[in-house]
């Protein structure tokens, strides 16, 4: 983002909100330090471009976190979240549910006035992550760093980065 169109991490309270609102569940927040994908963390990473491909933000999701916040979307067994933890990543079914999370987290980098953001892909880290977007998420320019927990399921650790 260029500096007119500088992030203003929002409040983890209201990204707890937002979360709860889209899976009817509730969900509780607490701060956290940063959290950087890597082969002993592993993590979902949301990418997210403007309109004409330019790196804008990343949603970094730690595995549990990713597991419970796509099963209580649709209610899926709580034992599906142990399966895909043990796994070491999401089904399709639970991938695609993880989709639909990370690209409600969009509103945290739209800006009125300013390019459309939106969601262009979401990586399974390990492996690297692509080099432009491991280098934003190692030193953003903003962030917020928080823990979810996410009622009857369970949670895990979230950073909003841009």
């Amino acid at each position: 983002m260029a500096p007119s169109d500088k992030f203003i991490p929002p409040r983890p309270e209201a990204v707890g909100l937002m979360i709860e609102q889209l899976i009817g569940r509730r969900v509780t927040t607490k701060d956290a330090k940063p959290f950087v994908p890597g082969p002993s963390a592993k993590s979902y990473v949301g990418v997210y471009r403007t309109d004409q491909g330019a790196l804008t933000a990343a949603v970094v999701m730690d595995l549990p976190l990713a597991a419970n916040a796509a099963a209580a979307l649709v209610m899926v067994p709580v034992g599906a979240v142990a399966e895909s933890v043990r796994a070491g990543q999401l089904n399709p079914n639970l991938l695609d549910n993880l989709r639909e999370v990370m690209n409600v987290c969009t509103r945290f980098f739209s800006l009125p006035g300013k390019p459309h953001v939106k969601l262009q892909e979401i990586v399974l880290c390990p492996p690297a992550l692509p080099a432009e977007v491991g280098a934003l998420v190692a030193r953003p320019n903003a962030a917020l760093h928080t823990e979810l927990a996410i009622a009857g399921y369970g949670g895990g650790r979230l950073s909003l980065v841009a």
